[in-house]
């Protein structure tokens, strides 16, 4: 295998796990074991100006991400 050959794979490699990774970039976030608390939580951060959901964790857990909402002009 040529160098170019080896620097091809590596980069597609690279491409192809940066393209599975998870980032969370949201305002706030928090996790929960049970499904009552999270939602518990989404209420208080949606009544203090978040926009939230609920989604499956790893571990049967739930995460809660919130953004703030942009206030309209």
């Amino acid at each position: 295998m040529s160098a170019l050959s080896c620097f091809a794979l590596g980069v597609l490699v690279a491409a192809v796990v940066s393209a599975f990774r998870v980032k969370d970039v949201s305002d706030a976030s928090a996790t929960f074991a049970s499904v009552p608390d999270a939602a518990q939580y989404l209420i208080r951060q949606e009544n203090a100006g978040y926009y939230c959901w609920m989604r499956a964790a790893r571990g049967g857990l739930i995460q809660v991400r919130c953004y703030r909402r942009q206030e309209r002009a």
